[in-house]
């Protein structure tokens, strides 16, 4: 009888592990690669309609996706529906793909500027973003003018999915006018801590190229993006949180153009006056560098001799940043408040509910940049001709 048990049971077993009774098979499944939210219609009462446009990727194309080899089919189809749930909208996607709608491989997510203007429905849209199961912290997350379904449309080369293109783009910090990455798990701890944050920004160049186009400014006390920084200003914005991997700047020397690149270094924030009335920073902002390009009459030997002018221009940069998010956008996405928090908590709390409404501390905050750029290396030539002179 014991042995008539253990055989019924090694049968049971082994049709219990021989299968997966809610598993999909994979040729059933329609992996979405990159997500596009655009705005339809306002409604009443904060309710608005949106466009959500899925890049689905077949298990066939896979074959297809980086570039190489492959078919001249596409690797991938855009599908778009429109409602005003984000989770409903995309339950009705498998009645379009006939495939059960996966996100385990999302990559991108593009939200039109349009739509985030709209107060508090970033927070709305992202519940469903990190509340899913299959989303994950590292989705990246980028805005663009217009619709941000069109960015899924272009055709780059050597890349047979749009959203590769894109989620590689925003990889790219080789240039200062770019900043790190956005991801999904970046903007849901800012936006526990409400804290304002910036949102790289795309826009199509042409219908082979999607370009950086500086960032949007998130307001964490309007709950909406309340203007943009140009590329420059980016710059700017780079240099202010010590984020500087790389880039160029151009800069005057005695009237002539030269060229700093491989710009990289740090930057240190202190708190100079803890008088919330009359609050003052530094901003200590430590550079290298090395030259470029030389315009001008004079060689190289004593590269030093660029540092100073370099360091204007930067400061230059730097100070048109903090005007602007002072005093157009009441916006601190540079750290003041972080730093705040985090070194002077009791000083933080008695002064956050005010600090980009109300008594606006951070617009009436004075802040003081000091820069410092070493200037490391001429490249491989000091003269590049006869008619090149000394300083």
């Amino acid at each position: 009888m014991a042995k008539f048990v253990k055989v019924i049971m090694i049968v049971v077993l082994c049709t219990v592990l021989s299968s997966c009774w809610d598993s999909i098979e994979l040729e059933d499944r329609a992996f979405t690669y990159g997500i596009a939210i655009d705005l339809v219609n306002k409604g009443a009462d904060d309710n608005v309609e949106i466009m959500l446009t899925n890049q689905v990727i077949a298990p066939s194309g896979f074959s297809t996706i980086g570039g190489g080899g492959g078919g001249s089919e596409e690797a991938f189809r855009n599908i778009s529906r429109t409602g005003k749930s984000l989770f409903q909208i995309n339950q009705d996607f498998s009645k379009q793909t006939n495939r059960t709608v996966n996100a385990q491989h999302l990559q991108v997510i593009l939200i039109s500027e349009e739509l985030l203007r709209e107060p508090k429905i970033l927070n709305k849209l992202f519940d469903t973003f990190i509340r899913g199961h299959e989303m994950r912290r590292g989705i990246k997350v980028a805005t663009t003018n217009g619709q941000a379904k069109e960015l899924f449309t272009i055709k780059p080369e050597h890349i047979k999915v749009p959203v590769d293109y894109i989620a590689r783009l925003l990889e790219v910090q080789s240039f200062s006018e770019t900043i790190y990455p956005i991801r999904i798990g970046d903007i849901q701890e800012d936006l526990i801590t409400n804290m304002s944050f910036p949102i790289p920004h795309l826009k199509i160049l042409d219908e082979k190229n999607i370009e950086y186009d500086g960032v949007s400014v998130f307001n964490s006390t309007n709950k909406n993006i309340v203007g943009n920084l140009t590329s420059e200003e980016t710059k700017g914005f780079n240099f202010l949180t010590g984020r500087v991997k790389s880039g160029t700047v151009i800069f005057q020397y005695k009237g002539n153009q030269l060229v700093a690149r491989d710009i990289r270094g740090k930057a240190k924030i202190k708190l100079k006056n803890k008088d919330k009335q009359n609050l003052s920073f530094a901003i200590d902002i430590s550079l290298f560098a090395n030259l470029g390009e030389n315009y001008g009459p004079y060689n190289t030997y004593h590269i030093r001799q660029y540092g100073k002018p370099l360091e204007d221009e930067i400061k230059r940069i730097v100070e048109s940043t903090i005007n602007k998010l002072q005093q157009e956008l009441n916006t601190d996405i540079i750290g003041l408040n972080k730093y705040l928090r985090g070194r002077h908590y009791s000083l933080w709390q008695s002064i956050k509910d005010d600090w980009e409404q109300g008594e606006n501390y951070f617009q009436k905050s004075k802040i003081k940049v000091n820069v410092n750029v070493s200037m490391k290396n001429e490249g491989n030539a000091i003269n590049t001709s006869e008619d090149r002179k000394g300083p």
